[in-house]
């Protein structure tokens, strides 16, 4: 299981948060996966969920970017060249067939020719990408996990700096890896500020995640203080 929270910040950047944790069936739970696969020289990063014809997927665009046959300048070329190839790489048994989880497989795609844009595919039948609308957020991989509630109520009450997204987000997947331990790792943050994109390095990571730790006990406190029944 995977999971990742992408969310756009007011100064046309963007965060994307994830997690490292995978599952393998003949070894269980192992950590230090790497979610996302950021490629500078093609100006694109990508992270996919579900299963290894996701994986496939995605460097599968990449190797379209490299030939030039996607325009990342233009969202309706990025869209249907997902599209195309998310049908393309669909075993036969599913062409035709409604999934019963529509968003089983799929990837986020990011592309940096310029200002960042993310577009997700949910590549079952039929394929289907969108381009995120501007400061909008999504949730990919385990969209049942009950934290995902924080980023959907918290991040449109926001004011969608690079900080708070963090902030929010992190927090997000701290209580999403406790809600589903078996599966899902340590978190790991991206963000795209000031034309660079890279990821949090691990002395603010601990900040975040401390800070994560203080909003809990901030909330129980004001629980405490709860007005009392009449």
């Amino acid at each position: 299981m995977t999971l990742h929270y992408v969310m756009a910040t007011g100064d046309s950047g963007l965060v994307w948060v994830t997690e490292t944790g995978a599952f393998l069936s003949h070894a269980g739970k192992t950590e230090g996966a790497e979610k996302v696969a950021y490629m500078p020289d093609l100006k694109i990063a990508y992270g996919p969920w579900g299963d290894l014809i996701a994986c496939d997927i995605g460097s599968r665009f990449a190797e379209s970017v490299k030939t030039g046959a996607v325009d990342l300048t233009d969202p309706e070329s990025v869209k249907a060249s997902l599209r195309q190839i998310g049908r393309d790489q669909l075993p036969e048994k599913e062409k035709g067939v409604l999934p019963q989880h529509q968003d089983s497989r799929g990837i986020i795609l990011v592309t940096l020719d310029g200002a960042p844009r993310a577009y997700q595919l949910c590549a079952t039948w039929p394929p289907c990408a969108i381009c995120v609308p501007h400061l909008k957020a999504i949730t990919a991989g385990d969209v049942n996990n009950s934290a995902r509630l924080f980023i959907d109520h918290y991040y449109a009450l926001s004011g969608k700096s690079t900080a708070e997204a963090i902030a929010i987000g992190l927090h997000a997947m701290r209580l999403a890896i406790k809600a589903n331990p078996s599966t899902l790792g340590e978190p790991n943050v991206w963000f795209h500020q000031n034309g660079e994109f890279k990821r949090l390095n691990k002395k603010d990571l601990t900040a975040y995640s401390d800070f994560s730790r203080s909003v809990d006990d901030s909330v129980l406190d004001r629980f405490r203080t709860a007005p009392k029944p009449t």
